[in-house]
């Protein structure tokens, strides 16, 4: 390659740092029903389920059932505008209101149902020239799934994010779809705990699935909310380690069969050895880390931005896994959640410009495999009266 052609290459395209919440609860998802979350809506939306859904607290957990009534009774106009206003609200507090800086990208991840998220997606999609609003439909998907069969299931949740405009429907078969690669002749059905065989394969299929691909999340990952609490501990800098580790050893082993009796194969053995003990010797944990850390997500969610460094070593380059990059979401369950990630911590990911024109699909994967694949550099979160820079290129 000629020094010119390289350095045509290595230009970067114009690009913009977007407010870019990819876990956010509507008033569709039947959690905020418990009483702890429905104390914290604001009047606006408490007014909205009360007046609307007929005796609304019997949909407690009732996931398929709530989704559909309030996508039967409330106005998506209505609710975008609650939506528009925090984005709004935090566009003032940071300065990104001149000049159109305040896009904002929100994928609607409720439980284990996604009507009212993909209504609101295809509305948003229409009128995002004059509200400069992408809202991703979505779900967080409740999942059980084999570890070892002598060991049980563990649970753990998933949030996966579609292409703009995608409806139920085609959600519905993607799902499905991946799980009848693992020979599972059973249907999954909206409001259902989701049984799997393979955690990692399921994923995998999800991923790769090339009429519809999807952003793979692991959520909560550094709370117990991640992985059943009986089931598996936080992962700790140790544990992350071991993971990566064990998956660096099988792959030189794969390649050389002589590796484990190399003296750099001794190596790495003695220090699996000496996690194993520090992370302990319950076969059952080790045996989901394993699993966890060869899923390929595209992004794990963490709850604080010191979390990082233990799942910096998750990252690798294989052209169809994701590269499990850290990210910070709101996971938020009402409209002034929105954005905030705590300790005054807001969302951007990194996007080239594009035109309203766009295609849905030609966004999603400008942000699947421009922005998350890369969130390292292309995903960020600062807290206010903070300077932030980075580096272009060199050239």
């Amino acid at each position: 390659m000629e020094n010119s052609d390289f350095f045509t290459d290595l230009k970067v395209v114009n690009h913009q740092y977007l407010l870019c919440d990819v876990h956010v609860h509507s008033i569709a998802s039947a959690d905020i029903l418990h009483r702890d979350k429905f104390s914290e809506l604001s009047d606006k939306e408490k007014e909205i389920i009360t007046s609307k859904v007929e005796k609304y607290d019997s949909f407690t957990d009732k996931w398929s059932e709530f989704d559909k009534s309030i996508s039967d009774v409330v106005s998506v106009e209505e609710y975008f505008k609650f939506i528009e206003e925090r984005r709004n609200q935090i566009a003032d507090s940071y300065d990104l209101s001149r000049g159109g800086k305040d896009w904002a990208i929100i994928a609607i991840t409720d439980h284990n149902t996604c009507r009212f998220s993909c209504k609101l997606s295809k509305y948003s999609w229409d009128i995002k020239r004059d509200k400069r609003i992408i809202i991703l439909p979505g779900l967080e998907l409740d999942i059980e799934f084999e570890v070892k069969e002598e060991l049980g299931k563990a649970r753990a949740h998933i949030c996966l994010i579609y292409p703009p405009c995608t409806n139920e429907n085609q959600i519905h078969t993607s799902i499905n779809k991946a799980l009848q690669s693992q020979g599972v002749e059973k249907n999954w059905n909206f409001g259902e705990i989701l049984e799997l065989d393979q955690l990692n394969t399921f994923v995998y299929s999800l991923r790769n699935n090339s009429s519809l691909p999807v952003i793979c999340i692991a959520v909560h990952v550094s709370s117990s909310k991640g992985v059943r609490e009986a089931t598996l501990k936080v992962l700790s800098g140790a544990e992350a380690e071991y993971i990566r580790l064990f998956a660096e050893y099988e792959e030189l082993t794969r390649q050389n069969d002589a590796f484990g009796q190399s003296h750099s194969g001794k190596q790495i053995k003695e220090k699996l050895e000496s996690l194993q003990d520090i992370i302990g010797n319950d076969d059952f944990n080790i045996s989901v880390l394993k699993l966890i850390g060869n899923c390929g997500f595209d992004a794990l969610q963490v709850s604080n931005k010191e979390d990082d460094v233990h799942y910096r070593c998750l990252h690798r380059f294989k052209e169809d896994f994701g590269r499990a990059v850290t990210i910070l979401c709101s996971d938020a369950h009402t409209i002034s959640n929105i954005f905030d990630c705590g300790d005054g911590y807001i969302p951007y990911i990194k996007f080239p410009q594009f035109k309203s024109s766009i295609k849905p699909i030609v966004f999603f994967e400008y942000l699947r495999h421009y922005s998350l694949r890369f969130g390292e550099t292309r995903f960020t979160s600062i807290p206010a009266n903070t300077v932030a820079c980075y580096i272009v290129t060199v050239r």
